[in-house]
C-alpha cells in the first residue's frame, strides 16, 4: 500500500478508537431513528461487530497488524453468523488498494482513507494501525451506505449536530442549540452549539462536508468548491450572528430568551466531521480566509457544466464572506488591528473528542481550544500541539 508521508495538507485522518466507536454508535443511532439501511447481506449491528473484531485483533502499538484470514473470519462468524461474515468481508476488505497510485494526481482513485482491512499475502489480512483504523472504517461504512441511500450524507450531517449536543450535555457541559430571530421576527439561522462563560460567548457550527477525492488529487477548482460548501459556509453562518451580536449587543432567540454580549469575548468555531489536514492549523486557516476576502475565481475556457456549477458555488460563498468582512470592519474602531478571522477556530470532531476526555466544563473546554491558537509551531497537528502545550504548563506548575 502506498501512503504519502509528511504531507502538510492532506494527511491520513487519525482518531482514538474509543472515540470512534462511540461516534459510530451514537451517530448512526441518530441517523437510523427514522429508518434503517441494510447493506448487501449485513445489518448495521453486523458492521459494528466487524469493527469490534478488528479492534480486538489490532496491535496495541501504533503499527499495522497481520492476522490469519481464518482467525479473523472465525471470530467474526461467531459474532454475526457465517452469511453476514461473508457479506461483510466482501464489502470491507480491499484487495489491491492504491494499485494505480503513482503520483499525487492519482489520489482521485486512491483507497488510503478507506483502508481498514486489506487482503495480504500468505493467507493473511492487514489491519490498519489503531490511530488510523477508526477513520478508515468510518469512511468505508459511509461510502457503502451512500450507494444504498443518496441522502445519507444529509442525514449524517443532521445526526452529527444532534449527537454532539447530546454528547456535551451528558458530560455536564452547559450548552444549547439556538435558533436566531431577525429584526422582523423571522428565523435568521441557527447556532448549532452555543457555549457561554462569564468571559466568552462561543458560537459553534458543525459541518459534515469534507474534502473530496478530486481535491486530494490536486484539483484546485474542486478544492474551492469543497471549502465553500464546508468551511466557508460555516464561517459565513457564524459571522452573520457575530456581526449582529456586536452591532446590537444581543441576539433574540426563538425560545424567547436573548443572548447578550455584555462585554464578553466572541469566539467562532467550525467543527468538521471530516478531517481537513493542514487546513485545521490556525495560521494556515487565518491566512487562507484573509486571502479569500480579496479573491474571485474566474472561469477558464474549457469548464464543463459541473465545473461551472462548482465555480458558482465557490464565488457565491466568497462574495458573502467578503461582504461580511467589510461589515465587521465597520463595527470596529479605526485603530483596531483585528479582523473577522482573529477569533476563528477550525477543528475536526476527533480532536474535540480528545479534549472531552479531560475537559468537563465549558470554561475548561474553551480554554483548551483557545490555548496556543495564536502560536505557530509548524507541526500542522492539533494533537501534537496540545500535548506540547500541556507539558509546558505542567513544567511551569
Amino acid at each position: 500500500m502506498r501512503v504519502v508521508l509528511y504531507d502538510e495538507l492532506f494527511t491520513v485522518p487519525q482518531c482514538n478508537p474509543g472515540h470512534m466507536e462511540r461516534l459510530i454508535e451514537d451517530l448512526f443511532a441518530e441517523v437510523f431513528k427514522a429508518d434503517r439501511i441494510r447493506g448487501q447481506g449485513w445489518a448495521h449491528e453486523d458492521a459494528i461487530g466487524l469493527w469490534q473484531v478488528l479492534l480486538s485483533l489490532a496491535s496495541p502499538s501504533p503499527t499495522a497488524t497481520f492476522v490469519k484470514r481464518s482467525q479473523l473470519r472465525l471470530r467474526l462468524a461467531q459474532r454475526v453468523g457465517p452469511a453476514a461474515c461473508e457479506a461483510l468481508m466482501d464489502a470491507f476488505v480491499l484487495s489491491r488498494p492504491n494499485r494505480n497510485y503513482r503520483v499525487p494526481s492519482d489520489a482521485i482513485g486512491a483507497d488510503t482513507r478507506e483502508c481498514a482491512i486489506v487482503l495480504a499475502s500468505g493467507d493473511r489480512y492487514w489491519i490498519a494501525p489503531r490511530p488510523f483504523l477508526g477513520p478508515a472504517f468510518f469512511a468505508r461504512l459511509v461510502g457503502l451506505y451512500a450507494k444504498l441511500d443518496k441522502d445519507i450524507n444529509t442525514k449524517i450531517g443532521v445526526a452529527f449536530e444532534a449527537q454532539m449536543l447530546a454528547r456535551m450535555k451528558r458530560l455536564g457541559i452547559e450548552c444549547r442549540r439556538a435558533e436566531v430571530l431577525g429584526s422582523k421576527g423571522k428565523t435568521a439561522g441557527d447556532i448549532d452549539l452555543l457555549l457561554e462563560t462569564d468571559k466568552v460567548v462561543a458560537l459553534f457550527e458543525l459541518k459534515k462536508k469534507g474534502l473530496t477525492r478530486k481535491t486530494n488529487a490536486g484539483d484546485g477548482l474542486q478544492l474551492a468548491a469543497d471549502l465553500a460548501r464546508g468551511l466557508v459556509r460555516g464561517v459565513n453562518q457564524l459571522a452573520r450572528h457575530e456581526i449582529a451580536l456586536r452591532r446590537d449587543g444581543e441576539l433574540r432567540l426563538s425560545d424567547g430568551t436573548r443572548l447578550r454580549l455584555d462585554g464578553r469575548r466572541v469566539v467562532k468555531c467550525v467543527i468538521s466531521l471530516a478531517d481537513y489536514g493542514g487546513f485545521h492549523d490556525g495560521a494556515v486557516l487565518r491566512n487562507m480566509m484573509r486571502s479569500f476576502v480579496r479573491m474571485r475565481l474566474e472561469a477558464g475556457p474549457a469548464l464543463n457544466c459541473e465545473q461551472k456549477a462548482d465555480l458558482e458555488v465557490a464565488n457565491r460563498a466568497l462574495t458573502t464572506l467578503q461582504s461580511q468582512s467589510v461589515e465587521f470592519a465597520k463595527l470596529l474602531p479605526d485603530a483596531a488591528e483585528v479582523d473577522l478571522f482573529d477569533n476563528l477556530l477550525f477543528h475536526n470532531v476527533f480532536f474535540v473528542e480528545h479534549l472531552l476526555l479531560t475537559e468537563k466544563t465549558a470554561e475548561s473546554l474553551l480554554q483548551k481550544l483557545l490555548i496556543g491558537n495564536r502560536m505557530v509551531t509548524g507541526s500542522r497537528d492539533a494533537f501534537v500541539e496540545s500535548a506540547l502545550l500541556d507539558a509546558g504548563r505542567q513544567e511551569r506548575s
